[in-house]
């Protein structure tokens, strides 16, 4: 479920992510269904979703970024990228965990559910999703 979504900045960017980024929807249907707690978070660029389960007694840190590849040899279609961001309070840097493409009209909410799941574990690597790819050519927005 994403906790914040009735807030009325979260549902105006969650319309917008919808907007920009059709292949997205069928992500968000998944989120507003799983059991685990996901918050929308504002960022630069791109739709930011933390897992708000915790992990062995500490706060998940897993974040899922639904964003548009800009450039390379996918440029224009939907990824999940999945990320834990810096402890550092002033850190921009990422621990990225892999991508996955969302793939529009044929996504399957069991496959999705599976991604959501992974960051709900805090990437426990037994449950990592079988497309998720770790090595990809092209930028991830901030």
């Amino acid at each position: 479920m994403i906790t914040n979504r009735n807030e009325s900045a979260a549902a105006r960017d969650l319309e917008r992510c919808r907007a920009e980024i059709p292949a997205s929807a069928a992500l968000l249907a998944v989120l507003e269904g799983h059991p685990d707690d996901f918050e929308y978070r504002p960022v630069e660029s791109g739709f930011d979703f933390a897992c708000r389960r915790e992990v062995d007694g500490r706060p998940n840190r897993a974040v899922v970024k639904v964003f548009t590849i800009p450039d390379g040899p996918m440029k224009g279609q939907a990824a999940a990228f999945f990320y834990k961001g810096s402890q550092v309070p002033f850190g921009r840097e990422r621990f990225s965990y892999g991508v996955c493409i969302i793939p529009g009209a044929d996504a399957s909410p069991e496959e999705m559910k599976g991604w959501l799941d992974f960051a709900a574990s805090g990437f426990d690597p037994d449950i990592r999703p079988p497309k998720l790819r770790r090595a990809f050519t092209f930028t991830v927005p901030d």
